[in-house]
């Protein structure tokens, strides 16, 4: 009887001890937890104070389209585009010099028609 007296008294020691221990875990995970969280919520920056810069170049890639019956009018509807733009260029001020223009490209122009509800690429003049 005496053995399992003490056998009882030593695990209920042993519970204890396992209870504690879990407690003081428990605590200890929830307090770094929350030390975690709370370091997410702020930023500190670090830097030079920032000052307005004028710039002094930029690059600009445009396209200009036109469709036309013939390649000779749609090379003229090209030209005249190309002249307006031009004209909307120097008056922003920027000089003829800076400009670069690569040559003109055509293709064939087609529509999508439908006949007998079943659609179809038909040629329809010229993209410049």
């Amino acid at each position: 009887m005496s053995e399992n007296k003490s056998f009882l008294n030593a695990m209920i020691m042993l519970g204890l001890l396992l209870a504690i221990g879990m407690a003081s875990a428990a605590f200890i995970l929830g307090v770094q937890a929350k030390h975690a969280v709370t370091g997410q919520q702020t930023i500190t920056v670090k830097g030079l104070a920032e000052k307005p810069v004028k710039a002094d170049s930029a690059e600009w890639v445009l396209s200009i389209q036109v469709t036309d019956a013939t390649q000779r009018g749609g090379l003229e509807k090209l030209n005249k585009e190309r002249q307006t733009l031009e004209n909307f260029l120097i008056k922003q001020g920027l000089p003829k010099e800076s400009w670069l223009f690569d040559t003109e490209i055509i293709n064939d122009h087609y529509d999508e028609v439908f006949v007998k509800d079943s659609p179809r690429q038909v040629r329809n003049g010229y993209d410049v």
